[in-house]
């Protein structure tokens, strides 16, 4: 039996949801409502990006995540702009069940192998933007 997952993904930055199109886009709206209107609606999971560039914008991105998970009664992942092990912390307890990390930034394979020792290797993922070199 095939089972497919739907999971929607939005990213946070400036405090404000935005969606990819071409590129990041602001979307009108909080990210509880949209996260619940997602989860009301057949969403298996949500991922969310933290798109911020500055560390007090990371700071409010982690509020957001926070925000969503409790909003939400299906898992949540969380991802981007992480540098250290402090920064996996944070996405996990704001309510992420996992993170994750990309993969083809050779500065995150220790950090992968870090956090999945210090965390458990189900609440760590790896995210691969271009998976052609596995073919």
């Amino acid at each position: 039996m095939n089972y497919k997952k739907l999971i929607p993904s939005f990213g946070c930055k400036d405090g404000s949801v935005v969606v990819w199109d071409q590129g990041w886009n602001q979307q009108k709206g909080d990210i509880t409502s949209l996260c619940r209107h997602c989860g009301d609606n057949g969403a298996d999971a949500l991922l969310l990006w933290d798109l911020s560039d500055t560390d007090e914008d990371h700071e409010q991105s982690i509020l957001m995540i926070k925000e969503a998970a409790r909003s939400v009664d299906i898992p949540v992942m969380a991802g981007g702009k992480i540098k250290r092990l402090e920064d996996i912390k944070k996405y996990l307890y704001a309510g992420a069940g996992a993170v994750f990390l990309d993969g083809s930034d050779e500065d995150n394979v220790d950090l992968i192998k870090e956090g999945a020792s210090r965390f458990g290797s189900e609440k760590i993922y790896v995210w691969l933007p271009d998976a052609s070199h596995l073919q």
